[in-house]
């Protein structure tokens, strides 16, 4: 692990605000790709992977992203537009290839699960570091990269 690294694992390991606004600070470019796959858990215990690709374009704030998953079939092709303001909350259009049409999605429906997740749609803006409280609550190593698990409270 480089020198640079570790001087970052120290100064961050206290203070996960900072870590957290470290984190947006590095998404200022104007176009990243990430892709990944969620696991899903049913009551039952069966697990689901939906694989997904995200685009953004634009800083923090004032960005423009498209979540589209990829598989299995019955998502593949759903996509959702979200349109990120500094102001404001974002505009949010959900895309389903099955029957050919966009919606809204209203500002009263963002709490609500997203496709079948633990996270809602809410969970996909972007955020004010400062409307929230932060709190380290554990670290773990994935693929060989530190790791933080970090707890947000509005």
């Amino acid at each position: 692990m480089s020198k640079a690294i570790i001087f970052l694992l120290m100064l961050f390991q206290q203070d996960p605000r900072q870590i957290v606004e470290e984190a947006q600070r590095r998404t200022t470019s104007q176009s990243q790709r990430y892709e990944g796959t969620l696991q899903v858990v049913d009551a039952k215990s069966k697990i689901t992977e939906k694989r997904w690709q995200y685009d953004l374009i634009g800083s923090h704030g004032a960005s423009k992203a498209v979540l589209r998953f990829t598989a299995p079939a019955e998502v593949k092709g759903v996509a959702l537009l979200v349109l990120n303001h500094p102001d404001r909350s974002s505009d949010q259009w959900m895309w389903t290839p099955a029957i050919n049409r966009e919606r809204r999605i209203a500002l009263q429906d963002r709490s609500t699960r997203f496709f079948g997740t633990d996270f809602s749609f809410e969970d996909l803006e972007e955020r004010d570091t400062n409307q929230f409280d932060y709190k380290l609550i554990g670290e773990e190593t994935i693929d060989g990269g530190a790791c933080w698990k970090i707890e947000s409270r509005p």
